[in-house]
């Protein structure tokens, strides 16, 4: 998304809008995230290899809005833990949230 629809500032009230950015490079370093489009293709691929942005050691999420798969006939819904949707939505991770080995199915 890189508008906002003016019906989003009411007279008198706050908006808060976020930056969300993903890397232009990818280095295969430190935390890595991988990303499956459930048939569906993210740039291209099935399945889309990225940096973790949000540092290591800082208390920063790393956001998926960037990340959108496309598959025809089919209008994306938003990430998921599970690949049937019965899982947790996602929006945001943080790399503490599966640092005890534990993988999402």
């Amino acid at each position: 998304m890189n508008s906002v629809d003016a019906s989003a500032f009411i007279k008198n009230s706050v908006v808060r809008i976020t930056a969300t950015y993903k890397s232009d490079t990818f280095n295969n370093e430190d935390i890595t995230v991988t990303l499956n489009g459930n048939g569906g293709m993210i740039e291209g691929k099935e399945s889309h290899i990225c940096n973790y942005v949000g540092g290591a050691n800082s208390g920063t999420s790393m956001s998926l809005l960037p990340y959108t798969p496309v598959r025809d006939g089919y209008t994306f819904n938003g990430w998921n833990t599970k690949k049937d949707g019965s899982g947790k939505n996602l929006k945001y991770i943080y790399w503490r949230s599966w640092d005890n080995n534990e993988e999402s199915n």
